[in-house]
């Protein structure tokens, strides 16, 4: 009986687990996402670079500059046409993968607030270590299969004594 409670609790922090990792799996593609809003501020240095270069084939036409300043500026804006695509890419990715995790489409994301109001201070390190350790779900459910098991090898062994 005791056998099958503890196989059953490895279970449930199995299932807990399993949880855990999609909660951090979520979190960690909302940071992927988050990340890509660096696009706007691409964009606006794309458009400056490019009235440069407006500016810099202007000054090439009354022969003011060399040719390969104008050069240098047009594969300078290339360079951001080409990363600013990429960043489109991979936002897209980003919330496709959001998207697939939650099952429901995103349009918007939310920065997160410059708190930390989450960060607790840690008086004693090894009462703290000791409280995560029976919070961790992965360790829990190893536990109950190793009580199982051991359960399970006293049965044996007491049915091998009793022959």
């Amino acid at each position: 009986m005791e056998t099958s409670k503890d196989i059953s609790g490895q279970y449930e922090f199995d299932e807990k687990m399993n949880a855990s990792l999609i909660r951090l799996d979520m979190i960690d593609r909302y940071f992927h996402l988050l990340i890509l809003r660096y696009l706007a501020l691409s964009r606006e240095n794309r458009a400056a670079t490019e009235k440069k270069v407006e500016h810099i084939r202007a000054l090439y036409k009354m022969q003011r500059v060399k040719v390969t300043d104008l050069y240098e500026l047009e594969a300078r804006l290339d360079m951001l046409v080409s990363l600013e695509i990429d960043a489109i890419q991979a936002r897209d990715v980003a919330r496709g993968g959001l998207s697939e995790l939650t099952n429901s489409p995103v349009e918007y994301i939310s920065p997160l607030k410059k708190t930390v109001d989450f960060i607790e201070r840690v008086e004693d390190i090894h009462e703290w270590t000791a409280l995560s350790v029976t919070k961790n779900y992965s360790l829990m459910a190893l536990k109950k299969a190793i009580d199982a098991a051991q359960r399970n090898l006293d049965k044996s062994h007491q049915a091998i004594i009793q022959h």
